[in-house]
């Protein structure tokens, strides 16, 4: 009897003291800082771009020092605003929110995919997005991007200058599909025959070596190139380039033949170059298919900087 008491007292000692061990054991992992798992951010692309190269291209078709200067632009003088500020937007470096804009831009990710990245909530990815984009349009659509009639002339391509040395510009309209709004009146608007679904569309400029220097805001699809142009106050633009010495009286503005708008061109001081049109049963005269033909060869100047746009 005594010996079976003295082999329990002997358990339940090593019990206490397996027990003492591992509340010691226990007590050093609770007081060990929590591990902190981080998101996707702009560093770790950074670093990642070491053993993956054009890393940060893929995700927003940027260079990083594109990228840099792009941050730096938007930033100098003040930063996107967030009307709610949720907590996990206020850790979130500037950088990084960029870096999240672009991504979507980019590639469409939808906003659970991002939170899900970025290890923050859809909700935020929201306001993230909204917000840089905001103020990417209200910072980047300020700056001029139409350069000086000098420099547009000067780095002309060689056959363009022989057969168009005056023209300084090539416009065409282009338009993005769009999901089918629930509205039927809005829907009728945006209805576009010539894609037969719903769009927005813009009109977009670029000079003789493919180089976009204007882009409109965005009109629904129903609306003809003719509407656009005027809409997007692109003559009132053209008239104030006139003003400060950039363009030229005189000076023309190539287009494809929908845009009809000679005589709003020569109201501004500017002459048009258009494809001659095709009167039914009536053959067009060599001068007019010779002239048509160098148009058509120029204007794939403007479709290149419209394909750049929509494949971005």
């Amino acid at each position: 009897m005594q010996k079976k008491l003295q082999e329990t007292e002997e358990k339940l000692h090593h019990q206490t003291v397996l027990n003492q061990h591992l509340n010691l054991q226990l007590s050093t992992v609770r007081n060990q800082p929590e591990v902190q798992i981080e998101g996707l951010n702009i560093e770790k692309i950074i670093q990642q771009e070491k053993k993956i190269t054009g890393l940060i291209f893929y995700y927003t078709n940027l260079k990083h020092s594109t990228f840099v200067t792009l941050y730096n632009i938007l930033t100098e003088q003040q930063m996107p605003v967030f009307p709610k500020k949720r907590k996990d937007v206020k850790t979130m470096k500037p950088e990084t929110q960029l870096l999240l804009t672009l991504m979507r831009l980019r590639h469409n990710f939808g906003l659970k995919d991002l939170a899900a990245r970025f290890l923050i909530s859809t909700q935020s990815v929201s306001e993230i997005f909204s917000a840089w984009i905001e103020h990417m349009y209200l910072i980047l659509g300020s700056i001029p991007i139409w350069p000086h009639r000098n420099d547009i002339i000067r780095n002309m391509p060689s056959q363009f200058r022989v057969e168009f040395p005056d023209t300084l510009a090539i416009i065409d309209c282009t338009e993005l599909k769009t999901q089918k709004p629930s509205s039927l009146k809005l829907q009728s608007k945006m209805y576009s025959d010539y894609k037969s679904a719903t769009t927005l569309k813009g009109l977009v400029a670029c000079d003789p070596m493919g180089n976009i220097i204007f882009v409109s805001e965005l009109f629904t699809g129903s609306m003809s190139d003719v509407e656009i142009t005027a809409k997007s106050r692109f003559y009132n633009f053209l008239e104030q380039l006139i003003l400060t010495g950039y363009i030229h009286h005189g000076d023309s503005i190539m287009a494809d033949k929908g845009f009809t708008i000679s005589g709003e061109l020569q109201n501004v001081g500017l002459h048009l170059n258009l494809p001659s049109f095709v009167n039914s049963g009536i053959q067009m005269c060599q001068a007019d298919v010779e002239i048509t033909q160098k148009i058509a060869a120029h204007r794939i100047h403007v479709e290149r900087a419209i394909r750049k746009i929509r494949t971005f």
